[in-house]
């Protein structure tokens, strides 16, 4: 009688308890560049070499400042002379998909805003957020001094899980180019690509 009712505890545990996967335990994502394709793991990204504490006053997903253990985003780019194209396709594992010119990426050397990959350390998930029932990880893009390059809400993805190099969405789409030279039309595509696409 003891050995069965230890055996059905033992099945309704395995029933009940939450199936964990090895990616869980340490996520990995996944970079795209070209024909290159690179897998890279949150504890791998832990011991970048350009890895920092950095810290986000006004944090989009979190509404509060934030500290993140984060790699600049161009650090899993190619060489500026390599970078053959002119967006970066960023994907969630919610389905979420934003575009990042990487003109926008790349003037972080001038004195624009930064893009940082912040990384949440396996075993110490962030906080969920507000109305969730997921953090921002395991990979978000956070940006230092936002303003400096008008940086939208929508181009701060979270649970990113893939970087991927794409042509612009004009170059893709190109139906959804403006053909008129009134500027109201061609500032409302810019809008349009940045906060809608």
């Amino acid at each position: 009688m003891f050995r069965a009712l230890v055996l059905s505890t033992v099945f309704m545990a395995s029933v009940v308890a939450p199936r964990v996967h090895a990616s869980d335990l340490d996520p990995i994502l996944t970079i795209k560049i070209g024909k290159t394709v690179r897998a890279l793991k949150a504890s791998q990204l832990l011991k970048h070499p350009d890895l920092a504490d950095i810290t986000i006053p006004k944090d989009v997903a979190y509404k509060r400042q934030m500290t993140y253990k984060a790699i600049p985003l161009l650090s899993v780019l190619p060489a500026e002379k390599d970078i053959d194209f002119d967006t970066l396709e960023v994907r969630a594992t919610d389905g979420f998909v934003s575009q990042l010119p990487v003109a926008l990426i790349k003037r972080a050397k001038s004195g624009g805003a930064s893009a940082w990959i912040a990384i949440e350390p396996p075993g110490k998930p962030w906080p969920k957020i507000s109305g969730k029932d997921i953090s921002a990880g395991p990979f978000f893009v956070v940006w230092q001094f936002p303003k400096k390059s008008n940086i939208g809400p929508e181009q701060w993805p979270y649970a990113v899980a893939e970087f991927r190099s794409v042509r612009s969405p004009v170059q893709r789409w190109p139906q959804l180019a403006v053909q008129s030279s009134n500027a109201d039309a061609r500032k409302g595509m810019a809008v349009y690509l940045k906060h809608c696409l």
